[in-house]
């Protein structure tokens, strides 16, 4: 039986945890998905499985893992920020 694996993700401590709110706001309802990139493609299989957030040094909760991309890059439509070519989860 194959298992997923978990992921932990830090929020920097330059963003605001207002900020990171509107954030999960937006994708609450499931119209659209939250990505974080990552350095490398993960060796394991994550979907499925959770990805944990952590702010100021403590856990604040989890959202599912629906998929594994590479991106060739994108402009956040909550904050504008302008995200680079990588592997995102």
């Amino acid at each position: 039986m194959d298992k997923c694996m978990n992921v932990i993700i830090t929020i920097p401590k330059k963003i605001k945890w207002e900020d990171y709110k509107k954030e999960l706001e937006a994708v609450a309802d499931g119209s659209q998905m939250m990505l974080f990139k990552v350095p490398f493609k993960p060796k394991h299989d994550l979907i499925g499985g959770r990805c944990y957030v952590c702010y100021n040094g403590c856990i604040q909760g989890w959202m599912k893992v629906v998929d594994v991309i590479y991106s060739d890059g994108f402009t956040c439509s909550i904050t504008g920020t302008a995200w680079p070519e990588g592997w995102y989860i």
